[in-house]
Order: structure tokens, then sequence, then C-alpha cells
């Protein structure tokens, strides 16, 4: 009587995970999952840390500020104490924006890979108080209504945009609009230059127009910040 039991127990439990399999096993929908945090600025262990040579970049440090950074204080000499020659952003800040450019990026099309992907650079210059309340540019005022780092005003800094390349163009996109994933935005009206128009600031700019772009700046530079530590 208890073999039976035991077969009969063991058969039902048989059944009910052949029923799962056939059930939930062998569906064909699609799923779709959501980007996996853990595969977006994965560990790099088994490549090599990039290196240059430290004379190298004294040589190109040096040319800089011998060369274009002397033009800059010869030819604009109000720019005081001096213009800026480098710029630092912690690593989380580097990390977060990096992380959403590809999050967001594969939400919208999951076919995209981090290879795809890429910053550009642009070099520009920090704008007086002034401009920036005439713009009505919130992203570089404080609580107060201050110009984040007034001391700033005129300097040199750098501002990262996220770059998406398709067939053999790199092109600047914003990954907050869906819009700008096949053709980039440069040809894109609603992000051409308007002076002197105050830009609400939202990340909506699929739906309302606006031009809230994936960019990073705010950060330290020096001159005027400290030059403690700095080895070039």
């Amino acid at each position: 009587m208890r073999t039976r039991t035991l077969f009969g127990y063991l058969l039902v439990a048989a059944i009910s995970a052949l029923s799962t399999y056939f059930i939930f096993g062998t569906t064909t929908d699609p799923v779709t999952p959501e980007p996996d945090s853990k595969n977006i600025c994965m560990d790099y262990d088994a490549q090599n840390m990039s290196t240059l040579d430290a004379d190298l970049i004294h040589v190109m440090t040096q040319g800089y500020e011998n060369n274009q950074l002397d033009y800059i204080q010869s030819k604009f000499g109000t720019i005081a104490p001096s213009d800026a020659k480098a710029i630092w952003f912690d690593l989380e800040t580097l990390k977060r924006y990096l992380y959403h450019i590809e999050k967001k990026s594969q939400k919208v099309d999951g076919t995209i890979t981090d290879k795809k992907l890429g910053v550009r650079f642009y070099y520009a210059t920090y704008p007086s108080k002034d401009t920036i309340e005439k713009y009505g540019f919130k992203d570089l005022m404080d609580g107060s209504g201050n110009l984040l780092f007034s001391n700033y005003e005129g300097l040199h800094t750098l501002v990262m945009i996220p770059t998406i390349t398709i067939g053999d163009k790199i092109l600047d996109f914003n990954p907050l609009d869906d819009s700008t994933f096949k053709e980039g935005f440069s040809e894109k009206s609603n992000y051409a230059y308007r002076p002197g128009q105050n830009i609400p600031n939202n990340q909506t700019a699929a739906l309302s127009g606006t031009r809230d772009m994936s960019g990073q700046n705010h950060g330290t530079l020096y001159p005027p910040g400290p030059a403690a530590g700095m080895g070039f």
C-alpha cells in the first residue's frame, strides 16, 4: 500500500511538471527583456588598460599651453586670471552618464549595442551670467539663481554629447528623443540654434518640441580650481 501511495505521488508530480513545460516552456511569443544593468558598463578585466607615455603627455599638454592657450591669453587678455587648461569630472558622474546613454538607447531599440554608441567632446566656453539668464537655461544655475561657478564665465570647457553610428556616419543624437535614432538631429529644425528664445527645461523632447539633451558638463576647471595634484 505504501509503495502504491508513493508511486501515485510521483506520478502526479511528473504529470504536473510535464504540463507546466508544455504550457509555459513551449510558448512562441517573443519576449523582449528590459536592458540588464549588469550588461551595461561591463567588466573589462580581459582587456588591457589604455596607456600613454608620460613624455608624450607632457609634449601634448605643453604644446597646448605654448600655442592655443598662449594665443587665447594674448588675444583675449580680459580672461582672468587665465583661461582653463584642464577640466575634472568625478568617476561616478562619468559612469552615470555613460550608463544612461546606453540604457535609455536600448530601451528604445533593443538592437542597439555599445559598439554603435559613443560620446563626442565639444570645446566650449562658459557664457556670462547675463546670457544664461537671457536664455532661461537652468542647467548652469544653482538654487539661488546664480551662475554655477560664477568665476568660470568666459573660460574654456567641454560639453559631451552622445553619438550613434549609422552605416559609416557617426551622428550626434539624443537618447531622450527616439526620432533622432536613425538620422541624428543635425538637420532637425527643433534642434537648431534659436538666439534669445527661452527654452523650457524638461526631458520630453520628442513630445513637446523642446531640446533638452543628454549632455554632460559641470566639470571642475583649472584654473580657477585648485592645482594641487596636477601632474601636467
